[in-house]
């Protein structure tokens, strides 16, 4: 089994740390990342990408909105993406 893609992710996470490491990661793996630490940042880069985005990874708790809503918004222009949650505290969002 291969653990190797070629689709374009758009990895959103304002921990920088974690964002390096996840999109250094990724990359070993094949993907195009399109890393941003901010949901307005992806918005904007989502927006200027000139190909498709397969997947959108995302942390749910960020400043500004969080990855639940971001997603929302994203799937309302891009209908085709895929969306993974991550990260340590996700019960105020999806379970409130």
């Amino acid at each position: 089994m291969s653990l190797t893609g070629n689709e374009t992710i758009l990895f959103v996470e304002d921990e920088t740390p974690l964002r390096h490491l996840g999109r250094e990661t990724l990359e070993q793996m094949g993907y195009t990342v399109l890393a941003t630490d901010s949901p307005s940042e992806a918005l904007r880069t989502a927006a200027a990408h000139p190909g498709e985005i397969q997947l959108l990874m995302t942390d749910v708790i960020m400043p500004e909105m969080n990855g639940q809503e971001l997603a929302s918004r994203l799937v309302k222009e891009y209908p085709g993406i895929r969306c993974l949650f991550v990260s340590g505290y996700t019960t105020d969002v999806f379970f409130s």
